[in-house]
This record gives C-alpha cells, structure tokens and sequence, in this order.
C-alpha cells in the first residue's frame, strides 16, 4: 500500500467502526401481530370503539348513525368468541332513555358492531357494557365488564342546515321554511325567537310543529302572504328557543336567502308564433312567482290590433278571455310589460310578447 493511499484505508477502516457501532447487535424477531392476538396469556379487553368511551358529541349523521339509528363498534386485543361477546353485550340506561339495543354481529374475530334504535335523549349519558362472560377464543373471560360509555346529545340544536341557506331562487309567492331539531320544539318559545328581516306583512313566523321527520324533530311555517321579490332575508333562530323538556337551544342560528325577481312562469296555451289560431272562445291564463294587484294587470297589458275582453284573476295568476270573435286572417300581438308590478312595486322581470295568427275558420 503506497503511502499515497494510506489516509483512504484509515478513513474506510474509521467509517466502518463507526457504522457497526451504530447498528448494535441485532436481537430474534419480535412476535406477529396474528401471535399477539392468540396468545392464552393476555387477558381480553375493549381496545377501541366507535363512539369513543367518554366523548361527547353530537356526532355526524351518516349512512351508519342517522337520527333513529345509531352504530356502533368495539375492537378487542384478541381473537374473540363472537358468540359469547354478543350474549354478554348490554345497553343502557334502559328505563325512558329513548333507545334501546337492536342488534349485534360480528365484523371479524376482533371487532363486533351493534345498532341501537331510537332518539338519545338530551343529556343522557348511554354505555354499552360487555360481561365477564365474554371470552376469547383461548378460553380467556373478560376479568371485570368492560364498559364504553359516551354523551351523545349534549344539548338542544338544529340537527341539519337549512335548505333555504345561501339559496339565490327562492319563489316569492309562498315559501316553506323548515327547522329541524333533536327535540320536540316548544311552539311558543319557538314563535317568540325566530325573527326575520325584512319583516313580512303578516308579522312574524308561526310554526307547527310536525313531529319526527328525517334527522330530528320538524317545525315548519309558511311566508304567507309571501316575500319580496329580489331581495335578501335574514332569519335569526335565536337561544330563547326551548324543546319542550325545558332546555334552550345552545346557540343563535342564522341563515340568509335571496327571492327571485318578479317573474312570469308559464302561459297557456303556447300560442306564440301559432298559425291558424281559433277565432271565437279565445283564452290565454298567466302564472306568476309572486302575487299582484289586479289593477296592475291593465298597466302591462296591451294588444295589437285591440282585444276587448274580460279579466280574471286569484293570488298570483290572471285569464283574459276575448269578448269578440278576433279577426279572420290577422296577426296579433300581446304584450305584458314592466308597467305590470307585484303587491310591492317589483317591475316584472321578463316582459313578454306573444304574436300568433288566425285562420278562416271560427
């Protein structure tokens, strides 16, 4: 070895010291996890669970845990009889807690999932509780029942956003509004502390309360005589709110939605560029998204050449029936302008003009 290479010996010789120092000396193989879970040594017991022992919700409806139906899983450290685990499963507390044990089946040799059915009462703790007659498949009895336990409705609340939320097309005329909760609301307290702003010409909301309905308990109110055309509502859900247990709710709830202009829906029937149209009896009928006063009606209304006949009208629809056989051969128009408004002034939104032709015949 020349001299020249010398110091790359040592520095290899170094490098390799120091690696095996850091590496150390190298032990058997720890045992699987499949030795673990059969091992006649370990005592069985609940390792994990859905909900988790102690929390507290409200947890998320999904496809699994809705508003009357609830899952849950346990997770044990060992392979399990599932036979024995299921048998030594209890629920409760039983008596008025508004739910109760439906049923349980395994997922696998160590997790078994059960369904509970039925409405958690506001705060009432539940527990699910597995014996000592639960063994796993050594033999092996739980030492002590093992016990999950979990809050699952803390307090009074609206269980699901509101489908007017954010709505940017809300029809004027009438309007459904909806408010679910996880309780039965008090309808008077109810009436009390839902505002809305702008204010409707009747005054306030009045809500009934419909009972159980998808996830929670309905309480649902009508706009009439309607809302606003174009414009911005904001509804408070204030916490002066009670179910009828007593309890308040939680929080202010607010949400806000936007009603759609003045506009015409449909006419009937679809004259507009028809050919040979009949001469006696005529009749055209319009719907609105929103009511009108009938004297608005003449302000938007014009024809060419002139139809005379007879107006018809309810809440938010008008007929026009023609007093005269209309003219042989002859285009006509009809036009329903801006100069027609709703019951707060809103000009109508899209104006419109039909034209169609008669025929010979009557």
């Amino acid at each position: 070895m020349t001299g020249k290479n010398l110091p790359l010996f040592y520095i290899f010789i170094i490098m390799t010291v120091i690696a095996s120092c850091k590496s150390g000396p190298v032990g058997p193989p720890g045992r699987s996890e499949i030795e673990e879970l059969r091992d006649p040594f370990i005592v069985p017991k609940i390792v994990w669970s859905s909900p988790l022992s102690g929390s507290v919700g409200p947890y998320p409806f999904t496809a699994q845990n809705g508003f009357r139906e609830h899952r849950f899983i346990l997770q044990f450290n060992k392979l399990m009889d599932m036979k024995s685990v299921a048998e030594a499963i209890t629920f409760g507390p039983n008596a008025g807690a508004g739910i109760s044990l439906f049923y349980v089946e395994s997922i696998d040799q160590t997790k078994i999932k059960g369904t509970l059915k039925g409405v958690y009462l506001i705060g009432q703790e539940y527990f699910i509780v597995v014996d000592s007659t639960g063994k796993d498949l050594n033999g092996n009895h739980l030492v002590e029942p093992d016990t999950v336990h979990f809050l699952p409705e803390p307090y009074f609340r609206i269980t699901v956003p509101n489908r007017l939320s954010e709505r940017k097309n809300v029809e004027p005329a009438i309007c459904c509004i909806d408010l679910v909760f996880n309780n039965k609301a008090d309808t008077s307290s109810l009436n009390r502390s839902v505002h809305i702003d702008p204010p409707l010409d009747s005054g306030g909301l009045w809500f009934n309360e419909l009972d159980e309905f998808g996830d929670g308990f309905l309480a649902r109110t009508y706009t009439a005589p309607g809302l606003i055309p174009d414009t911005t509502y904001r509804i408070v859900v204030t916490t002066g709110v009670q179910d009828t247990s007593g309890h308040n709710l939680k929080e202010n709830y607010a949400f806000e939605f936007i009603t759609e202009p003045f506009k015409l829906v449909v006419w009937s029937p679809q004259i507009n560029g028809a050919k040979n149209v009949k001469r006696v009896n005529f009749k055209l009928g319009f719907k609105f998204n929103s009511r009108f006063y009938s004297h608005s009606i003449l302000k938007g209304w014009k024809t060419s050449p002139a139809i005379t006949g007879v107006f018809d009208w309810g809440i938010t629809w008008f007929t026009f029936t023609a007093s005269d056989t209309l003219r042989a051969q002859t285009t006509y128009s009809i036009a329903l302008g801006p100069e027609m408004t709703e019951v707060h002034g809103r000009p109508l939104a899209n104006p419109i003009t039909l034209t169609f032709t008669t025929g010979d015949s009557l």
